[in-house]
């Protein structure tokens, strides 16, 4: 438009320097100028709209990186790549994403973003024989802020063995092996060579209504915590173990329990509560501790053959829920879930 208005000026220039000097041009010599001055209008306009000429984006996803640019360049568009790992070593050199996505119009020249896969991160596994199951756990994160990668304790087995009890003796995959963003870890701890009392099971990370089931069926003696500080939990199917006291591997001495921390609760239902529910039998007889909710329905919390020396189970259930105890099959005690939780909440405040 520029160039056009230029051309105006030029015209309307000459055509006053025509008239100042008192000369008359042949009408022919001005229609002359006039279709000249058209059709440079004509061609401006022409090359105006040419640079303004759209093609459609192609699909480019699962490309290699050369076919991709090869069918940028086929449309005259420019390519700007992005560089990042992927769990799949097959999409190395790859087109993950692109933007604009397939089937965009765009301009001649546009710049299209190209997400191009590195591969997977792999990194070499370290040797954990030696360490305790808790070095290992605190090695792992080191693993996780390192390579931004997961590397997951899957099965832990206990074998006697002359090692000292707590260390691991073996390890799946063995060090130097190379793995990946998502990696499985089995370890065998030793138990030591004598047998001097029950072993710890590992239940960190378990449900606790899992956790519960399997100590009870083990007459492992448990109670449990609250951690208030810990991060919450929507407790929908129980709540999740954080810690354990002893570690998993030790061994129980005498009338020694597991100590189990969890997080508090979050979510509940405005009908409900939540509580730690403790009660010390003064018989060895078996036990039952069951739930007797305000519907009607009748659950049972936990059962042991033999009663410990002190229960600790936490509760969360509807109001006016009521916690029965039978022993040798007949009711010892029989509480209101509202009465227990307020006494605690007093307790603590």
């Amino acid at each position: 438009m520029k160039k056009l208005r230029d051309i105006h000026r030029s015209l309307f220039s000459s055509m006053q320097r025509i008239h100042v000097r008192g000369r008359t041009k042949p009408f022919l010599t001005i229609l002359g100028s006039t279709a000249l001055v058209l059709v440079l209008i004509f061609i401006l306009v022409f090359a105006s709209l040419r640079g303004r000429e759209e093609v459609q984006i192609p699909t480019l996803v699962g490309d290699e990186l050369t076919i991709a640019i090869l069918k940028l360049q086929e449309r005259n568009l420019i390519p700007h790549l992005r560089l990042r790992f992927d769990s799949d070593d097959e999409s190395s050199g790859k087109v993950l994403q692109q933007l604009p996505s397939a089937g965009t119009n765009v301009r001649v020249g546009k710049r299209v973003t190209l997400e191009i896969s590195r591969g997977s991160l792999a990194y070499e596994i370290d040797s954990f024989i030696g360490l305790s199951l808790e070095d290992v756990q605190q090695q792992i994160k080191e693993y996780e802020s390192n390579y931004s990668a997961q590397l997951n304790i899957s099965n832990v087995s206990y074998i006697r063995n002359r090692a000292p009890s707590g260390i691991v003796i073996a390890q799946d995959p063995p060090a130097g092996t190379k793995v990946t963003n998502y990696s499985q870890l089995d370890l065998v701890i030793s138990l030591g060579e004598e047998e001097r009392g029950i072993v710890v099971p590992n239940v960190i990370n378990s449900n606790a209504n899992n956790a519960i089931s399997l100590l009870t069926n083990r007459n492992i003696p448990f109670q449990f915590r609250v951690d208030e500080a810990a991060s919450a939990n929507e407790f929908s199917d129980g709540a999740t173990i954080l810690s354990q006291d002893p570690q998993p591997g030790l061994v129980l001495e005498g009338e020694q329990s597991i100590t189990l921390t969890i997080a508090p609760p979050i979510a509940l239902a405005l009908d409900s509560l939540f509580t730690i529910y403790e009660y010390q039998p003064t018989q060895r007889a078996p036990l039952q501790i069951e739930l007797a909710l305000p519907s009607g329905e009748v659950q049972v919390l936990a059962a042991w053959s033999e009663a410990p020396s002190l229960v600790s189970l936490p509760i969360v259930a509807p109001r006016s829920t009521v916690i029965r105890l039978l022993q040798d099959g007949e009711t010892i005690e029989e509480r209101i879930l509202d009465d227990i939780a307020q006494s605690s909440a007093e307790s603590e405040g």
